[in-house]
């Protein structure tokens, strides 16, 4: 981290509350001592800005207020050593939520990426089981559509009318989706009669 890019630590007198809750005066003199290596640490463990480490280092201060407030019994004989593993715990939890986010955006990927694929092997399937439905003329033509021709491409292979293509192709293609959908009717109605 170039030294130009530090930013300076702006003086307090009184204790103050911010985001994260109360800080105590002495806490936020601590923050000043150890604001530079702050700034170091959070640059190298999270490759974060200045101002991240700045709002880290206040959260930990905030942290280090509760946890004194809490435990009076307790004395911190060196506050900004105190403050600075704080800090660091801090920084580290900041780390695995980034880390876990980004599990969370690859493990989201992943599941789009084999719904996309489960949906065209069932598409493929789909697509197999209707050309099988077909006889062989309505096949070919089939085929030859989902080969982006035209019904005017196949007319001319074909050596036939375009129009007489288009309405015989039309004409088999409804009488297959005819039959599948009275397979259908017929499907749902056992079931509906077999259930209690």
């Amino acid at each position: 981290m170039p030294h130009s890019s530090f930013l300076e630590w702006i003086a307090l007198d009184a204790a103050y509350t911010d985001e994260h809750g109360r800080i105590d005066a002495d806490v936020y003199a601590a923050a000043e001592k150890v604001w530079r290596p702050a700034q170091i640490y959070a640059h190298q463990v999270l490759t974060a800005e200045p101002a991240v480490a700045h709002t880290l280092l206040l959260k930990s201060a905030a942290r280090v207020t509760r946890a004194r407030r809490r435990d009076t019994q307790k004395e911190i004989n060196n506050l900004p050593a105190y403050l600075f593993q704080t800090f660091k715990r801090i920084v580290q939890e900041e780390r695995e939520q980034h880390a876990n986010h980004a599990r969370l955006i690859d493990e989201k990927y992943e599941q789009r990426e084999l719904r996309g694929l489960a949906e065209t092997v069932e598409r493929r399937l789909e697509f197999e089981k209707f050309e099988c439905e077909m006889d062989a003329w309505t096949r070919r033509v089939f085929r030859l559509l989902t080969l982006d021709y035209t019904f005017n491409d196949i007319a001319r292979f074909l050596e036939a009318d375009a129009h007489v293509i288009r309405n015989r192709f039309n004409r088999h293609i409804k009488t297959i989706l005819t039959r599948r959908a009275e397979r259908e009717r017929q499907a749902a109605e056992r079931f509906k009669n077999r259930a209690p």
